[in-house]
C-alpha cells in the first residue's frame, strides 16, 4: 500500500474512531480531554516528535549498516550514545519540567532534535562517524526532554479522574507518530531516490544502458544497498554503487530536511502549553 493509500485509511479509521466515541455512553478515549488546549497540543508534539525521530532513525541504521557496511552489533554500538544520553537528560528533564513547566523542555528537545536533523543533511557517503554521533546526543536530548515533558502536557492538565486515560493517550501518540514518520519519510525517501538514481549513476561513470538498469533497483537502494541485476563488472559497478549510495544520501537528505522541519515548528508551538498546577504528580517513564 502506498503512503498516500495508507494516510487515508487511516484518517478515514481515526474519523469513525472519533464518530463512535461520541456516541457511545462510556468511551475509551473521552473527547471532553481534547477541550484543554494543552493536551491536545501535547499530543501533537509528542506525535511530531516521534513522527521524526523513528522516521529518521529507522534510515540511520540502513546508512551504517549497508553504505557503511557496519554490522548490525556495530551499529547498535554507534547509537549508544542516544541512548546514554536519554538516561541522563531525563532526571534534568523532571526537574526542568518542575521549575519552568513543560513548555521549556518541550520546545528545548524539539528544537535539539530539530538542529541534529538539519545538521545531518551534511553526511555523506564516506563521511566519518565523528560528524555523526554528536548530533546522536542532540536527538537523545529532544527524547528525553519531550517524553518527560509530555506527561506534564498531557497527564498533568487532564482531569484527575482521566488521568490513566491521558496517559495512554501519550504513549499512543508515540507509537502513532514512529508509525506515520516511517511511512511517510520513508515514501520521500524513495521518491526522492526513485527520481535521482539514473542521474546519479550516470554522473558516477555507469554507461546510460547500465544505469537504466540500476534505476529498476530503487527498492534496494532505498535501503542503501546497490543493484545487484546490472550485469555490469569492474570499473562500471564499482560506479552503479557509487551512483545508489549517491541516491540514497540525497533520499536520506530530503526525509532529514521534512523531519528538521517538522520538528521546528513543533519547537515554536511548545510556548503556546500551559503547566498544569500540579507540579507534585509523577512523570511516567517512556514507553515508546
Amino acid at each position: 500500500m502506498n503512503t498516500l493509500g495508507f494516510l487515508g485509511g487511516a484518517l478515514a479509521l481515526l474519523v469513525l474512531f472519533v464518530l463512535v466515541e461520541l456516541r457511545v455512553a462510556q468511551p475509551l478515549l473521552p473527547m471532553s480531554l481534547f477541550r484543554d488546549r494543552s493536551v491536545t497540543l501535547g499530543s501533537i508534539l509528542v506525535l511530531v516528535n516521534f513522527f521524526a525521530m523513528f522516521g529518521v532513525l529507522f534510515f540511520l541504521t540502513l546508512y551504517l549498516q549497508n553504505v557503511h557496511g557496519y554490522s548490525a552489533v556495530d551499529t547498535g554500538l554507534r547509537l549508544l550514545p542516544l541512548t546514554a544520553v536519554f538516561m541522563v537528560g531525563s532526571p534534568v528533564a523532571a526537574s526542568l519540567t518542575t521549575r519552568f513547566g513543560p513548555r521549556v523542555p518541550i520546545g528545548v528537545g524539539m528544537f535539539a532534535l530539530s538542529l541534529a536533523l538539519f545538521w545531518m543533511t551534511t553526511l555523506g557517503t564516506h563521511t566519518s562517524y565523528l560528524r555523526l554521533w554528536p548530533s546522536l546526543l542532540a536527538i537523545g536530548v529532544g527524547i528525553a526532554f519531550v517524553s518527560v515533558a509530555s506527561a506534564e502536557a498531557i497527564v498533568g492538565n487532564a482531569p484527575l479522574e482521566l488521568s490513566g486515560v491521558a496517559g495512554g493517550l501519550q504513549s499512543t501518540a508515540m507509537q502513532l507518530g514512529g508509525a506515520i514518520g516511517t511511512s511517510v519519510l520513508g515514501s520521500v525517501l524513495a521518491a526522492r531516490v526513485e527520481g535521482v538514481l539514473f542521474d546519479k549513476t550516470v554522473n558516477a561513470g555507469a554507461p546510460p544502458e547500465i544505469a537504466a538498469r540500476a534505476a529498476q533497483g530503487t527498492e534496494e537502494v532505498v535501503q542503501g544497498l546497490v543493484p545487484t541485476s546490472t550485469g555490469a563488472s569492474g570499473q562500471v559497478a564499482d560506479a552503479v554503487a557509487a551512483g545508489a549510495h549517491a541516491a540514497f544520501m540525497s533520499g536520506l537528505h530530503v526525509a532529514l530536511l521534512v523531519g528538521a522541519t517538522v520538528a521546528l515548528i513543533g519547537a515554536l508551538a511548545a510556548p503556546l502549553i500551559r503547566t498544569s498546577g500540579r507540579p507534585g504528580e509523577a512523570v511516567p517513564a517512556f514507553a515508546a
